[in-house]
């Protein structure tokens, strides 16, 4: 089995059909842009979750054990007065 798969994939690269060769470039270009819109998709949708991520947590001020304290502390459910 992997001698006939040595054996095709040896063909195929060297052949210097027309076909073979069209049909590579245009799969590689699929390929290439499948992932450039992938990559631009997820990017963005990263990119806007970091900032809302920065925006929520910029308005806590910790103490030096770091639990939230003030108004902070009530909005996210911690208590701000005890222990």
């Amino acid at each position: 089995m992997h001698r006939k798969a040595a054996a095709w994939a040896k063909r195929f690269l060297f052949s210097e059909d027309g076909a073979t060769t069209s049909d590579f470039v245009v799969l590689a270009a699929a390929v290439v842009g499948l992932g450039f819109a992938m990559v631009m998709t997820v990017s963005t949708g990263a990119s806007r979750q970091g900032s809302s991520i920065s925006r929520e947590l910029s308005g806590i001020t910790v103490d030096a054990f770091g639990k939230p304290r003030g108004e902070e502390a009530t909005s996210l459910g911690g208590n701000s007065g005890s222990n």
